[in-house]
């Protein structure tokens, strides 16, 4: 059950695998605070599930916009993503209606769908992009100024 410290936290995680996934794809990272993708055709989103997650969400006012979406799925031996990209075919086909009160903002794709239909295009590590990024148990913290690096004792 997510509240809403972990929704905060997996929305920061999400923005920054999307950075991390822009990267290792060779794209322009997102702008701050987002996972959406700007591509010469057209405009994709990032998003990514740590392992045994079995799905993921795309909201409804994004969906009819995106050209075609990325997933990075982590494997199920953890620590290593594999990213898929989703063709515009695939978002129309696999969208599945969510129960909840997700209903009405959402519309959600199975990982399982994801791992067979998506294309795998590439794998990596997380954090050995050398992006200088630290993580916590609970968010990614950048290394911008001193006052965000970690501190001792």
């Amino acid at each position: 059950m997510q509240n809403k410290i972990s929704g905060a936290s997996g929305d920061s995680w999400g923005h920054w695998m999307a950075e991390e996934v822009a990267k290792a794809l060779g794209f322009p990272p997102p702008p701050d605070g987002s996972n959406e993708i700007r591509l010469p055709d057209g405009l994709a989103v990032i998003k990514s599930a740590h392992k045994g997650t079995i799905q993921i969400g795309i909201t409804k006012k994004m969906l009819p916009k995106l050209h075609r979406a990325y997933a990075a799925i982590e494997t199920r031996a953890g620590g290593k993503f594999e990213i898929f990209e989703l063709s515009r075919a695939f978002l129309d086909a696999k969208q599945r209606v969510p129960g909840g009160y997700s209903r009405e903002t959402q519309m959600f794709f199975m990982v399982g769908d994801i791992r067979r239909e998506g294309k795998k295009i590439e794998s990596f590590v997380p954090g050995q992009l050398n992006r200088r990024y630290w993580v916590t148990t609970q968010w990614p913290h950048r290394f911008d100024t001193d006052a965000d690096a970690p501190r001792e004792g």
